[in-house]
C-alpha cells in the first residue's frame, strides 16, 4: 500500500504565521515558538488563578489557539472552562 505524504501547508494564509508552522512542521519547535511569540500570538500566563479566569475568554476570541498546561488536572479545569465559556457565547 502507497503512502501518501502531505508536503505544502495550505490553511495557514498569513505568511508570517505559515512560516512558524513550517519551522515547527519541521521540527524546530524553538524557532517556531520564538516566531509566533514575536507576532504576538504566544501569551503565557503564570498564575493559575488569573489564568483559570482570563484564559477561557482569550481562547474563545482566537479560534484554533493551542493550550498547554503542566499537568492534567489543570489541563481538565482548564478544558471545562474554556468549554463553558463556549457554551455561554452560544446562547
Amino acid at each position: 500500500m502507497a503512502t501518501a505524504k502531505l508536503s505544502e501547508i495550505l490553511r495557514q494564509k498569513d505568511p508570517a504565521l505559515k512560516e512558524a508552522v513550517e519551522q515547527l512542521a519541521r521540527g524546530d519547535v524553538h524557532g517556531g515558538i520564538a516566531s509566533l511569540d514575536q507576532q504576538g500570538r504566544v501569551h503565557e500566563i503564570v498564575n493559575p488563578k488569573n489564568g483559570s479566569i482570563r484564559l477561557p475568554r482569550v481562547f474563545t476570541k482566537a479560534r484554533g489557539t493551542l493550550v498547554i498546561s503542566p499537568d492534567n488536572e489543570s489541563r481538565r479545569e482548564l478544558n471545562s472552562l474554556i468549554h463553558r465559556e463556549l457554551q455561554n457565547r452560544e446562547t
